[in-house]
């Protein structure tokens, strides 16, 4: 999207996210987006922040002088990434109480933050799963949005769940607290594009469960049309082996692409059947090195290259990538479809099961695997996402199209209308 470019500095947001990368990183492309037109500071735990550094997601090349950031310090470390959500955000919670106390505060120092905030705050923009923030932003008389990271049809889904129509294994507070940032909050910005979710706008504005008459700001995809990450030894070596790939097919895609997130950890026996299922292709895939041991002995780098961690965008862009098979988190799927890749979903756990519905039934950009343990789906999906009749990448292609469409328009036209909001700076 093109960014809005203004004279002077006005109006400060504060956007507070959730430790986890899938929630931290459409926030952070939405912090980028802002401090084109305002002063932003982004608030997230130390340790996360740390990671993102060194992923190269923030640089000098990528970031603006009015994008700030808040390090919580929280306690949260690399062996806390498999704890439970909930612990982690309450942990969060204690550092960012006393963080907004200080907001406006010219000086002020804690063992709970890397540093205050000292400047007026217009606006808090909070993940949807953390009411805190949102609350206190409203007993102090601050704007509130809250930041659906999902799709939209999620919310007719925790709605269910909520109301017991709906029995999926997931914390009830997890959903409560989703359910209660909408008492608090002036507006939703949902990481989505308004034509996909048409029907999910109505069922919302029809039910009666939570308020039904905020203003929905969709702003997807904030990524990049073109990944300006800071470039790095991994980079450089993928870059080289994908062209590779493309010139031995003679411009033809045939790389697949695997790649399940950094929360999601999989089985050595389902480490093994995904292997058995692409050996006979090239791919290239994301796995932890503590897993690299359970891949098969033919595994090589000459067309198979295995990495612990992979410039998502920067592969599925990449001309030799003919498939992606994902866990089907939001973020993927919107990449995907901004690329223009057919997917393969092996859902895991939370909305992933609804993204891979959606891929499958309603976009016709991929299938979703039923049966997670069944290795039989796979293939046979491969061989039809493989065939060269098949629809899925022309449907993938006019995805591609709706994706562009809304970056250069609506989305765009959004992004500036929550800009102009924060810019106004009444309370």
């Amino acid at each position: 999207m093109q960014t809005t470019q203004l004279n002077e500095r006005n109006g400060h947001v504060v956007i507070v996210s959730i430790p986890r990368f899938g929630h931290v990183i459409p926030m952070l492309d939405l912090a980028k987006h802002l401090s084109s037109g305002c002063d932003v500071t982004f608030v997230v735990s130390q340790s996360i922040l740390d990671k993102i550094k060194e992923m190269g997601l923030i640089s000098h090349e990528n970031t603006t002088d009015r994008l700030e950031f808040i390090g919580l310090l929280d306690s949260r470390n690399d062996e806390s990434k498999t704890s439970k959500l909930d612990d982690d955000i309450d942990r969060m919670n204690v550092s960012l109480t006393e963080l907004f106390s200080t907001i406006s505060v010219t000086s002020s120092s804690s063992l709970l933050f890397t540093r205050p905030i000292t400047r007026p705050v217009h606006m808090i923009i909070s993940d949807i799963f953390n009411p805190v923030p949102l609350r206190i932003a409203h007993e102090r008389h601050i704007r509130t949005q809250i930041f659906m990271p999902c799709n939209f049809e999620n919310l007719s889904r925790y709605i269910k769940i909520f109301l017991g129509e709906l029995v999926v294994p997931m914390s009830q507070l997890f959903v409560a607290n989703f359910l209660e940032a909408f008492t608090f909050a002036d507006g939703i910005i949902c990481n989505s594009i308004a034509q996909l979710e048409k029907h999910a706008v109505d069922r919302y504005r029809q039910q009666s469960v939570i308020r039904s008459d905020l203003p929905i700001q969709f702003v997807a995809p904030l990524f990049p049309e073109i990944d300006n990450i800071q470039k790095n030894d991994t980079t450089i070596r993928v870059e080289e082996w994908l062209d590779a790939q493309w010139q031995k097919s003679n411009g033809s895609p045939s790389v697949i692409y695997i790649a399940f997130g950094s929360i999601v950890s999989l089985t050595r026996e389902k480490i093994a059947e995904i292997n058995h299922s692409v050996a006979s292709h090239p791919y290239i895939w994301s796995l932890k090195s503590d897993d690299h041991k359970y891949l098969l002995p033919s595994t090589n780098d000459d067309v198979h290259l295995v990495l612990d961690w992979l410039p998502q965008r920067l592969v599925l862009s990449h001309p030799a990538v003919k498939l992606f098979i994902s866990h089907g988190g939001w973020n993927s799927v919107l990449e995907s479809m901004s690329a223009g890749k057919p997917m393969l979903i092996l859902p895991m756990f939370g909305d992933q099961f609804l993204n891979g519905q959606r891929v499958n039934y309603e976009f016709g950009t991929g299938r979703v695997i039923q049966d997670t343990n069944s290795n039989g789906e796979m293939n046979q999906y491969l061989q039809e996402l493989f065939d060269p009749f098949a629809s899925f990448q022309e449907k993938a292609r006019e995805m591609q199209m709706i994706v562009q469409h809304a970056r250069e328009h609506p989305s765009q036209e959004d992004l500036n209308e929550i800009v102009n909001m924060i810019r106004r700076k009444e309370n």
